[in-house]
Formats: C-alpha cells, sequence, structure tokens
C-alpha cells in the first residue's frame, strides 16, 4: 500500500507546479523526508512509501507512534488546560451498561465544547488523524443512557 504516491508525480520526484527539477533546499527537505519515514519504519521505493510486507495493526500503530506523540506534542499545550472537564465526558468501563446504552450521533461544530471534545479524543488515537482538505464531517457517538449527562463512547471523522 503507497502512501500519497501516484502516477501524477510527487513532491518527493519533481517540483509538480512547473515540472523544474528540485533546488538544493528541496532535494535537502526531500532526503529528510524520506530518512525520518524509514527510521519510521516505512519502506521507499519507486519514489513511494509503502508498510514493510505483511504489517499488522500493531505494527502499523507502531509506523505511526511518532507522527501520533509529534502531533500530541503539538497540541497538548492548547488542550490541556481543558483536559479535568473533558474526561469527566469520556466514558469508563464501569460506567458502561452494555444492557442500557442509548447512543446518539452529535455532529462536532467549529468552536464548541464538543470540537474540544473531538480534538481530545482524536490526539489519542493510534494513527495520526489527517487535518484533511474542504469540508470535514466531524462526529462525537455518545451513550445518552447516564443520568448526568452523554458520555462518549466513540468519535468518526469524514
Amino acid at each position: 500500500m503507497a502512501s500519497e504516491g501516484n502516477d501524477r508525480g510527487s513532491i518527493l520526484s519533481a517540483n509538480t507546479d512547473n515540472h523544474q527539477p528540485l533546488s538544493t533546499e528541496q532535494l535537502k527537505l526531500k532526503g529528510l523526508i524520506i530518512e525520518s519515514l524509514q527510521n519510521q519504519g516505512f519502506e521507499f521505493r519507486d519514489n513511494k512509501f509503502f508498510l514493510p510486507e505483511g504489517c499488522d495493526k500493531s505494527q502499523i500503530r507502531l509506523l505511526h507512534a511518532q507522527a501520533t506523540q509529534h502531533k500530541m506534542q503539538q497540541r497538548k499545550n492548547g488542550l490541556i488546560r481543558h483536559e479535568s472537564r473533558l474526561l469527566k465526558r469520556i466514558a469508563s468501563g464501569r460506567e458502561v451498561i452494555p444492557e442500557k446504552i442509548k447512543p446518539k450521533l452529535v455532529e462536532v461544530h467549529p468552536r464548541t465544547e464538543d470540537e474540544l471534545l473531538f480534538r481530545y479524543a482524536s490526539l489519542h488515537w493510534s494513527i495520526p488523524v489527517s487535518s484533511g482538505y474542504g469540508r470535514r464531517l466531524r462526529f462525537l457517538i455518545v451513550d445518552q443512557s447516564n443520568d448526568s449527562y452523554c458520555l462518549l463512547m466513540n468519535i468518526v471523522a469524514m
């Protein structure tokens, strides 16, 4: 499985805006990117990145561990002051009674408490969440069976 490589070219092979050779600075950056991804365990061949052969889910998580940690370090300062409040909205195992679960899908809107919760929860995924392009739909799946308020069960992004 290749990552972001395609037949239309890639930043790793050419300057795709004007098809000029890469500058010395771009070549240096290309080398640093390739070296970093290879150090994480990705394979680079034919100007594309691949997962190692026979990679299972736990190995894929390990491949992404450095990127996940980096993203967490970048974002944690903005969320740390909200952590104790957000943790109260995340269901723990003892709070979940499977027979009583009433799941509810909640759309996440910008600049809301739900957005903070989504951002906080996504930082703890083992695979980094892409910011993506265009309109992004984000949802919380909450259990509304709890008397106090809905507890987070999962998050979804498309």
